[in-house]
């Protein structure tokens, strides 16, 4: 790898809590300038790098962990992500594979399973 190119240039980018928007922004992109590009995009848990490890959890280091603000930035990954899925529809999809289960109506409408109570939350 010279001068930051190569397979381990993409290393340098941020944690990962970036890579999300990244890939949001890539296919963005990819749509609005009708690039040929697939036009899915599938997230596996993009929240990981919210939550604590189990690792962590075993060493006890819960307490460094700020769970709350860790929820609030989880709930603004998921509102970025329908943000951008509703904007780029019917010609994009995006598949996400998570154990977030946020309250809010517009999260549980996404799934399929938003109800008028849920509505309350919104």
């Amino acid at each position: 790898m010279a001068h930051g190119r190569g397979p381990g240039a993409r290393l340098r980018i941020g944690s990962g809590k970036n890579h999300v928007g990244y890939h949001l922004a890539l296919h963005q992109y990819f749509v609005t300038n009708n690039r040929p590009a697939p036009r899915f995009l599938i997230l596996d848990q993009p929240t990981q790098p919210y939550y604590p490890s189990d690792m962590t959890k075993a060493r006890g280091r819960l307490k460094d962990i700020t769970i709350g603000e860790d929820r609030v930035t989880a709930t603004r990954l998921f509102q970025l992500m329908h943000q951008v899925a509703t904007e780029l529809s019917p010609n994009f999809q995006m598949i996400v594979s998570d154990h977030a289960d946020l309250p809010h109506y517009w999260y549980q409408e996404s799934r399929g399973s938003g109800t008028d109570e849920d509505r309350k939350t919104a």
